[in-house]
């Protein structure tokens, strides 16, 4: 068993916690702390307390797993679905059309019993979950149902709309391909 190392090494330091099986990790730096709680829920890590998660690390044949333990990925719901949005519209024909499916879209997801656990909003994507978008609603309506909506970091400030955003949180890449290598099912508009 081997713990990992974080780059940024002054934000972590070591934790010993009574009970627990291994060595768990210490978050103490607001900054690292609040990207380790995000990435916990991501991963499915059981936080013990705000600044403290335990994940189990074994080698096996050269590749490091991480094991979840009391966090299972498959919750009374059923699978863990993402939904993975790169436009603000449905397809490449009328611009106006395009929206307006999109909107539909998100509308009926929403009310449906489908339960999905993360949006992933990529390029133009971002743009649903801004101030004044008419998909708001659909997207708070999955917030309110467990989902996390990420929008795109690089993108919202490509596009420098990163003070607009009113739906989820800026995410990195990193996390947009963890929630997709580890998603039961991606669905895409």
């Amino acid at each position: 068993m081997a713990a990992a190392v974080s780059p940024s090494a002054r934000a972590f330091q070591p934790a010993e916690r009574s009970g627990a099986a291994g060595g768990g990790v210490a978050v103490w730096a607001a900054a690292a702390r609040q990207m380790t709680n995000r990435m916990a829920t991501i991963l499915g890590i059981t936080a013990l307390s705000p600044s403290e998660f335990v994940c189990y690390i074994r080698s096996r044949a050269n590749r490091v797993q991480c094991i979840r333990g009391a966090a299972p990925r498959h919750g009374k719901g059923g699978p863990m679905s993402v939904l993975y949005i790169t436009s603000d519209r449905i397809g490449d024909g009328d611009e106006a059309l395009g929206r307006l499916l999109m909107r539909n879209f998100l509308g009926k997801l929403a009310e449906s019993g489908e339960r999905v656990e993360r949006v992933l909003l990529l390029n133009r994507g971002v743009f649903l979950a801004l101030e004044g978008a008419e998909t708001l609603e659909s997207l708070r309506e999955m917030e309110s149902k467990g989902a996390v909506v990420t929008a795109c970091i690089t993108c919202l400030g490509h596009y420098g709309v990163e003070n607009r955003l009113r739906v989820g949180v800026a995410g990195t890449m990193g996390e947009t391909v963890e929630a997709l290598r580890t998603a039961d099912r991606v669905l895409t508009p």
